[in-house]
Formats: structure tokens, sequence, C-alpha cells
């Protein structure tokens, strides 16, 4: 894999990311972070078990728990090419779920994320951070309840948002 740095870029209303003379639909980074990542309040908790899931006490087909997360991601603001990326990355080309078990996605605070992912720009731009930290535990070895997660977007007034988005693991 190239590394690339990304000091200095330029991004275009159309979406599009200016580097070097080419154009990027969207900026992909990987970090290492040692950091605390607080109470776990806001996320989802999926029990695999078998070729069954179980959310919120429901027990459904993989297909139906993509259905959920698709609507439930398309809620906390993110695009539809970004949920389709985000579903196929983690589901499909990591397969997260490959293990039966708890499997938790909690959904960090923007507190969090704004200290630990510093983030500068030039512009005034609505934002849309929204990260979840990945747990699995073996069944049955997990007490807790979780709140739905929730939509974190700044709302500055800007004619321009800027989407961040991912699963630490």
């Amino acid at each position: 894999m190239q590394y690339i740095s990304w000091n200095s870029f330029e991004v275009y209303p159309e979406s599009k990311i200016l580097y070097r003379n080419n154009y990027y639909s969207y900026l992909f980074y990987e970090a290492s972070i040692c950091a605390e990542f607080g109470k776990i309040e806001y996320g989802w908790i999926i029990e695999k078990v078998d070729n069954f899931y179980i959310l919120n006490g429901i027990a459904m087909s993989r297909n139906q728990l993509l259905e959920f997360l698709s609507y439930a991601l398309l809620d906390l603001g993110l695009y539809e090419n970004e949920v389709t990326d985000f579903i196929s990355y983690w589901f499909f080309e990591q397969d997260i779920f490959i293990e039966d078990g708890m499997h938790i996605l909690h959904q960090l605070s923007r507190e969090w994320i704004d200290y630990n992912f510093q983030l500068t720009t030039t512009n005034l731009y609505s934002q849309n951070r929204l990260f979840f930290k990945y747990y699995y535990m073996p069944a049955n070895s997990l007490n807790l309840q979780l709140n739905q997660p929730r939509n974190v977007l700044i709302n500055q007034d800007s004619n321009y948002i800027l989407h961040e988005w991912g699963i630490i693991f």
C-alpha cells in the first residue's frame, strides 16, 4: 500500500479532491490510536448466532440486518454512496460479523472525535463526523444496554458539508 502525505489538497463542491493533479472522490486514511474510548452509551449490540443476528431483541437474517443498518446510517447523516461503501467494506470485504458472539458498534462522542482527530480547514463547513469503535465478545459475556446512535451533525451556516466516518478496531 502506498502512503500519501495529504499536506496540501483542494476540495471542490462536486465532492472531488484534487491532489498533485489527480482527482479523488474520497480520502481514506489509517491511523494508530492510543486513547481511552470513554463510556459506551450509544451504538448497537448485535449478537450473531449461527446464521441469525439479534438486534434489540429481534432475530433477523443477514440481509435484514444490512437493510436495518443501511436505513440507520442514512438517518445518522451518511449519504447513500457512503452507506454503500460502509456496508460493502465492513460487512463484505472485512466481514466483521463472521464469528458467533456479541458484536458492538459503539458510537464515539463528538467530543472524543474532535479531541483525537483534530481537523483544521480554511473554510467554514457543516460537519458530520461519525465514528464507531468495534468490540467483539463471546456470547453471553455482556450485560450492557445502549441508546440508539444519534446524528451529530454540527450545522454551520454553510453551503458545504464535511463528512468523515469509519470504524475503529
